[in-house]
């Protein structure tokens, strides 16, 4: 039992240091939208206490969440094997999505979707095998979930399954009943389970990125430390600077250190960007720095500029001197 603690608090201070980094980070570089993660799985998966324990982290910890809504616990169509019963969820995410990245994507670090696009798209599936959907309405809804601009603002989908055993003990833990409902049903629960292990075989390459979970056995604790840091791993890189190189042996035939455009024009297309740290630790990428000289027209005047102290480090040569030119790394735009 000690142990155990001991690890928990030793998990607790390393989530909370990676905040600090990452807080320390987005004073410099405020990206243009919050990342945007989906939950979706099977029933009692674990899905709503990881969120919970997700939106509570990052909270107390100074992050700004948004937690949409929750849809098919309030949906007022009653049958769930109706194709409106998901139809009216997911276009209800959406909706709700599309305002909160239209007019208030600068108020959030993060914003969760229990049960999104993806989830839609697995129990679409799942109508679909059921033969509770016509192939042709199918493929007009797979076509409107799937379009780029949906899946282009998730950065991360959590597919949470468990064996239907776990899930019905979970169900029954704290219900004086034992009676069955039309999904909470060991037979419905296996084929939406395999339905959302093959959902995302199916559309895995068409999302930036999906993580699945089987939530039978590990701890909910484990599941909720994997998940936290993944997200912190996410707002940290998206706060990192990220800055231009070349592959070294891309431009070896280029021997001088001072470079002018028109030798290496033809090269610019393979210009790669990475996170600073990582581009200034390894000698193998090479970082053009843009240099630019102002003067009059006579080329008799030089204009001279000083950078701002509170965007230039105390060690940097650069520090508080007179400079005369204008340059810096080439950054990627941060959406």
């Amino acid at each position: 039992m000690g142990k155990k603690k001991m690890d928990v608090e030793k998990t607790i201070k390393e989530l909370e240091s990676l905040s600090k980094i990452v807080l320390e980070l987005k004073k410099k570089v405020i990206p243009r939208r919050p990342i945007v993660i989906e939950f979706c799985g099977a029933p009692k998966s674990g899905k709503t206490s990881c969120i919970n324990s997700l939106d509570l982290f990052l909270r107390r910890n100074k992050f700004r969440t948004r937690v949409l809504s929750e849809r098919a616990s309030i949906c007022p169509v009653r049958n769930k094997y109706d194709p409106y019963f998901n139809l009216w969820t997911v276009t209800a995410v959406i909706a709700e999505l599309s305002e909160v990245l239209s007019n208030h994507a600068k108020n959030y670090d993060v914003v969760i979707m229990d049960r999104g696009i993806f989830d839609a798209l697995c129990w679409f599936n799942w109508l679909l095998n059921k033969r509770h959907l016509d192939e042709s309405n199918f493929e007009s809804i797979e076509y409107f979930l799937t379009m780029k601009k949906w899946r282009s603002v998730i950065d991360l989908v959590y597919v949470f399954t468990a064996d239907p055993e776990v899930s019905l003990q979970r169900e029954f833990a704290n219900l004086l009943t034992r009676k069955m409902g039309s999904i909470m049903h060991p037979d419905v629960l296996e084929s939406y389970r395999q339905t959302v292990i093959k959902t995302q075989e199916g559309y895995g390459d068409m999302f930036k990125k999906i993580e699945h979970i089987d939530t039978s056995k590990p701890d909910l604790n484990e599941v909720n430390y994997r998940v936290t840091k993944s997200i912190l791993d996410i707002l940290h890189d998206n706060t990192s600077e990220r800055i231009g190189y070349f592959d070294r042996k891309s431009i070896s035939s280029v021997k001088n250190e001072v470079i002018f455009f028109q030798d290496i024009k033809h090269k610019v297309s393979k210009l790669q960007f990475d996170v600073r740290h990582k581009v200034e630790e390894d000698n193998t990428k090479v970082q053009p720095i843009p240099i630019l000289v102002i003067t009059n027209k006579e080329r008799t005047k030089v204009l001279v500029v000083k950078k701002n102290r509170k965007q230039t480090s105390a060690e940097s040569p650069e520090s508080q001197k007179l400079l005369l030119y204008l340059g810096g790394h080439i950054r990627r735009k941060i959406l």
